[in-house]
């Protein structure tokens, strides 16, 4: 099951690469993947630091923290304690 959750959390960095925030609840569908699995997944990211959370009225959306958008670029500062001393 980890690993199922691992690449589904790949899954989840690909598909908030590059794009505006999305609402947490079309994960599932967008993923095409089991809401408990997708959820799990997001919840290993944000452990990570890897997705920040935003919130408009009463919907909660989720994007690739900027680390995680320079990691996946592979441009410096993209380190998990970048900009830390």
């Amino acid at each position: 099951m980890t690993e199922r959750i691992a690449s589904c959390a790949e899954r989840v960095t690909s598909l908030l690469g590059g794009k505006h925030p999305i609402n947490v609840l079309l994960l599932p569908e967008l993923l095409g993947e089991r809401s408990l699995v997708a959820y799990q997944a997001l919840g290993w990211l944000a452990r990570e630091g890897r997705v920040r959370y935003s919130m408009n009225g009463r919907q909660c959306y989720v994007s690739l923290a900027e680390e995680a958008e320079l990691r996946k670029r592979g441009e410096p500062g993209g380190g998990r304690n970048a900009g830390t001393r």
